[in-house]
This record gives C-alpha cells, structure tokens and sequence, in this order.
C-alpha cells in the first residue's frame, strides 16, 4: 500500500558557504511533490484502531514542527549564530532554529527521506526487527523543490 500526499509545502531560510549569491542568508518556499510512503501490509501489519496505517496528519505535523519557517544553521556555525544572537538581543529566532549538517536541497532531501523512513519503522517495529538495518528501497520517494523550477528527486 502507498500512501500519496500529492504536495506539501515550507518556508526556511538557509545560507551555502562559499557559494556565491547563496552565501547570504536567503529563504525559499520548498514543495514536496508526489511523496509516496510504502507501507508493510500483511500478518502483523494491520491498520490502527483508527483504520489508519500512518495518519496523515502525522506526516504534515512533521514539515510544520521540523522545516516551516526554520533558519537552517550548520552544525559547524551553531556557536558563531549563538554569540550573534546573544550580542544582539535578538534571541526567537533561535526557537526557529534547525540545526543541519548541510542546508542544500540535495543535503535536506536525505534528512527528510530518513525522517518520513522512521515515521514507517516506529509504526510498524516488526517490520525494523524483520530487516534489521537494511532499508527497505523506495519505501519513501518524493522530489523537493527549491522554489518553482529547481528541485531533487528520491
């Protein structure tokens, strides 16, 4: 079974070291487009009570608590942003804060596709017993788009 969410979308900011014009802090309205979400079926795999397999609802909290409206920091700068905002005064937006290890699109894309795989595997701990660290191929494909035209597909 898959679920299919046709388009979810987000608002961050960001900033790529040594990249040119991206080097500055900018924002974009990212979309996911076509995610699809295989889910187990079979013994052992049944719907909640709810008749339910993943509530939708879940996916969506998951882009609005975790992406929408974050200002992504490197890993490596989170100390650097950390004395600009206690110098400055301007502390919430370190509550909007995301800490990444890289803010590209190609970078996100793997973030969220192990994201939205562990939503899949605390839902249904069988099926992690059952394979153990494999991965399950193509259990979640989607493409992110950075604004209309550029994006990158899993």
């Amino acid at each position: 079974m898959q679920l299919v969410f046709d388009q979810l979308t987000f608002e961050a900011a960001h900033y790529i070291p040594r990249c040119g014009k991206c080097s500055g802090i900018h924002g974009h309205t990212y979309t996911i487009k076509d995610l699809r979400m295989t889910i187990p079926t079979g013994e052992g795999f049944g719907l909640t009570e709810n008749g339910l397999s993943v509530d939708f609802a879940e996916v969506s909290n998951y882009f609005k608590t975790e992406w929408d409206h974050k200002f992504l920091i490197l890993r490596e700068d989170e100390e650097y942003w950390n004395h600009i905002y206690k110098e400055t005064g301007y502390i919430p937006v370190m509550d909007n804060r995301k800490i990444v290890w890289a803010s590209t699109a190609e970078a996100m894309i793997i973030i969220i596709k192990e994201a939205l795989e562990k939503i899949v595997y605390d839902r249904y701990p069988k099926l992690r017993d059952m394979i153990g660290v494999m991965k399950i191929p193509n259990m979640v494909s989607f493409t992110l788009y950075e604004g209309p035209n550029h994006g990158v597909s899993v």
